[in-house]
């Protein structure tokens, strides 16, 4: 008898399924013989218009045949894609993020996840070291495609000091044979000034670049860093120490090396290839690239372009919008530190166009993780709460929708929406772009 706690716990039951007499609280344990590991063998084994399931039902195992009408799903949810758990990471990255989470928070927010199931389903970083080879078979069969690859450094020695000093695989190897499977891979490199740039950057991009077409991106990303960092693994506490947030110098240096790269990239493969988080353009004070040098936004999710897809969508809006309002109304638009000068013109436009109209750009200093976070997606309900109580708000408040999980609308501190109304006694609506707020308005 199979194990209670293997193959996937069903949650929801529609269509095929349910004609099929499938159940909610039924475990799928296998399709077609095949057993099932996660949501991805799945799809993958029960690709046709009909299929034999294996259930465990109160105990027992029943095999259900199942039969659906073409381009029809099976109807059928499951609690969790993963049914095996999710893959750890084990290594110990000198900037990884969760390692600067304060104490306390709900226990999800700590899992590291190294799992190249959740690369391809969701477009979570991996860094390929925890691949047995019973994955690179699983591969190669399955041609999950694409996968979001952290690199950092293409030299051995310096990723094996930013991943945490353990004897790691060669990462171009790697990448060139999932090339070879015909994988195409978005790789990242979390920047560390001083550490992984200069000419160490320059390799990490020119082995990459080899590498095209399988790897189809490098984003540079700046190293975040908060106040609960806590001390480096044994062996590791030199590099450990040059770690620092880039200053607007070193970012427009960045961008001024980046430029000619991303020109000669896109002469000889026909895309900037080389894209930089909005971040360092923000930080150094220059207008970001056109949505043309984005290609797509592949790596939209790593902040990536963001900026550009505000501005393009605002564009239009501000063309059309023209609203009179029967008393002076003034809405509070709260954001990080970094966002701040960019969303202030803007909001000067959308006063230029709306008489009666005034808008307040509220830019909150990270009260949990410190000053050197600056962006708005890391705001949390404790910087919400301090930084917005006593201060003489808007009619309308508007917080970024990013610092919210977007099911449940809470914070990462486990703050919600409802309760901020409640401490703060206004109407909050929850935004990303300037058409929202828009929008918001003219539903007054």
């Amino acid at each position: 008898m199979a194990r209670p706690s293997s193959g996937g716990l069903i949650v929801a039951v529609a269509g095929a399924a349910r004609i099929a007499g499938i159940r909610r609280g039924d475990r799928l344990l296998a399709v077609d013989g095949h057993r099932l590991r996660d949501v991805v063998d799945f799809s993958f084994y029960a690709d046709g218009p009909a299929a034999t399931f294996r259930l465990l039902r109160d105990a027992e195992e029943v095999l259900v045949r199942v039969e659906r009408p073409a381009a029809a799903g099976w109807g059928i949810e499951f609690a969790d894609p993963l049914f095996d758990g999710v893959r750890r990471c084990t290594n110990r990255c000198l900037f990884c993020f969760l390692d600067q989470l304060p104490p306390g928070w709900r226990r999800s927010i700590y899992l590291r996840d190294d799992d190249y199931r959740l690369s391809f389903l969701h477009g979570n970083f991996i860094t390929l070291t925890n691949l047995r080879r019973e994955d690179w078979h699983r591969l190669a069969e399955q041609r999950l495609s694409p996968l979001y690859v952290s690199v950092h450094a293409t030299e051995p020695a310096l990723r094996r000091r930013l991943l945490g000093g353990k004897e790691i695989p060669d990462v171009r190897r790697q990448l060139a044979q999932l090339g070879r499977l015909g994988i195409t891979v978005h790789t990242q490199v979390v920047l560390c000034p001083g550490i992984n740039d200069g000419e160490h950057l320059e390799k990490t991009v020119a082995d990459l670049a080899r590498l095209h077409p399988a790897v189809q991106s490098v984003a540079l990303v700046p190293v975040g860093l908060t106040r609960f960092r806590t001390c480096p693994p044994a062996g590791l506490e030199g590099i450990s120490a040059l770690l620092r947030s880039y200053a607007p110098a070193e970012a427009q240096a960045l961008l001024y090396w980046a430029a000619p790269r991303q020109r000669e990239f896109r002469c000889k493969i026909g895309q900037t290839f080389l894209y930089l988080a909005d971040e360092f353009y923000l930080l150094a004070g220059r207008p970001v690239p056109s949505a043309a040098r984005y290609d797509g936004f592949p790596q939209g999710e790593n902040g990536v372009g963001l900026v550009r897809l505000l501005l393009d969508e605002w564009a239009p809006v501000r063309r059309r919008v023209s609203m009179s309002f029967p008393r002076p109304l003034r809405i509070t638009l709260v954001s990080g530190t970094l966002i701040a000068p960019l969303l202030r013109r803007l909001g000067e436009e959308m006063e230029a166009r709306l008489p009666g109209f005034s808008i307040q750009i509220l830019p909150l200093e990270n009260r949990t993780f410190g000053p050197t976070v600056t962006v708005s997606g890391l705001l949390t309900g404790e910087t919400f709460l301090q930084g917005l109580k006593g201060v003489v708000l808007g009619d309308l408040v508007f917080l970024p929708r990013a610092a919210f999980d977007e099911q449940r609308e809470y914070t990462l501190d486990d703050v919600s929406v409802d309760s901020l109304r409640e401490e703060l006694g206004r109407p909050i609506v929850l935004v990303e772009r300037m058409g929202e707020v828009v929008r918001a308005l003219e539903a007054r």
